[in-house]
């Protein structure tokens, strides 16, 4: 655990080294170039290097049991998913509300050769870590990456998005269409918000789920129920119910088996043995599942 707390440390500060860099260059050029497109992309980065801070907390409290939290502190990891998402769509909204406001004023000059520029060497800088963290997520099982790189993901279409954008500017500019180029500037404001809000709305809303005790997606309900029967297997004993559910990367299952009244017909050391059983099946599928078995008589 504390290893895995350690990895999530080192890759979160990474996180957190790029997304200042991006946003101070952002901010600089944002002000040389007069971009709102860029400003926007620069306070996007603000906002992940917020709220990677927030999750460089979080990690090390994921697991942890004490007299205020004797079943442990599971539930801060989609807490912290919840306010990520909160936070990403805030920033979506106020940039749109810019954007809406420049077009009704009738465009914004902008220098979009500068930031042209700042977007292609943001793109690439995002495409690069959103691979990165994505593969470690992968690898360490960590929903905290995981976010972090899909972050990362969003910026890179964002800054391509932009840098796309001002390249249909610089086109305008050079065959004369001024006044159309002085639109594409808040115009992609507009473009990137629809573009990114629906992810961090749908981070909300799948947190959330987990925060009030849902079901994971039927899949991994299935595998779950699958190799707890198998487990169970056709001893003198029945599997009468398995729940489960979900807490950021930590899967709960409960197992309800039910056993016969006769003392005979199952000793202790058959029934730690199922036990032993459940909890290797289950953690096989998903490792370092809580798994707890309730033994009922029949």
């Amino acid at each position: 655990m504390w290893t895995l707390y350690r990895v999530e440390r080192r890759l979160l500060g990474c996180s957190m080294a790029a997304s200042f860099g991006l946003a101070v260059l952002g901010f600089v050029i944002a002000g040389l170039s007069g971009s709102q497109a860029v400003f926007f992309d620069a306070l996007y980065s603000i906002a992940g290097l917020v709220t990677t801070w927030v999750g460089l907390l979080v990690v090390g409290r994921v697991g942890r049991h004490s007299a205020a939290y004797p079943f442990g502190q599971y539930g801060f990891e989609p807490l912290y998913n919840v306010i990520q998402g909160l936070v990403l769509a805030a920033v979506c909204a106020v940039a749109a509300w810019q954007g809406v406001v420049a077009v009704l004023a009738g465009g914004r000059e902008v220098e979009l050769g500068l930031a042209l520029v700042y977007s292609l060497v943001a793109m690439a800088l995002a495409i690069w870590l959103g691979r990165l963290l994505g593969r470690a997520s992968r690898r360490i099982n960590s929903p905290v990456i995981h976010l972090e790189a899909v972050a990362f993901r969003l910026d890179a279409w964002m800054s391509g998005t932009v840098a796309a954008g001002l390249l249909a500017g610089v086109a305008l500019k050079a065959a004369g269409y001024e006044v159309l180029a002085l639109y594409v500037d808040p115009v992609l404001v507009l473009v990137i918000m629809l573009l990114v809000v629906w992810t961090p709305l749908r981070l909300v809303r799948d947190n959330l789920q987990e925060l009030l005790s849902r079901a994971p997606e039927h899949a991994v309900v299935e595998a779950v129920q699958h190799r707890v029967a198998n487990a169970v297997g056709h001893g003198p004993w029945r599997l009468s119910q398995t729940r489960v559910t979900k807490y950021g990367r930590t899967l709960f299952v409960t197992v309800s088996v039910t056993v016969p009244r006769s003392i005979d017909a199952v000793s202790v050391s058959g029934l730690a043995e199922l036990r032993r059983r459940i909890h290797r099946g289950v953690r096989a599928y998903w490792p370092g599942a809580e798994v707890e078995i309730d033994l009922g008589v029949s």
